[in-house]
């Protein structure tokens, strides 16, 4: 297995980016704000027409405390 030029060049310029790309994430993360949760239920339904659909949403915090179920019915 060897390792080509290219590939030593881009693994030092990473090594020496890194301390200035860490010390950027940081103040990034400082700076952004918290948004609180949003208000309501966490499932529920919704009156409609057509086959039931079932949603799931992970990881998305726009979603947290809004409905992540919904079925509709005929």
């Amino acid at each position: 297995m060897s390792v080509s030029a290219r590939q030593l060049a881009a693994t030092a310029c990473t090594l020496g980016l890194a301390p200035l790309l860490l010390a950027q994430a940081l103040r990034v993360r400082g700076r952004t704000p918290r948004l609180p949760g949003a208000g309501g239920p966490a499932a529920g339904s919704v009156p409609g027409w057509g086959a039931s659909l079932r949603l799931l949403v992970l990881g998305s915090p726009q979603w947290k405390g809004s409905v992540r179920r919904i079925t509709s019915r005929r």
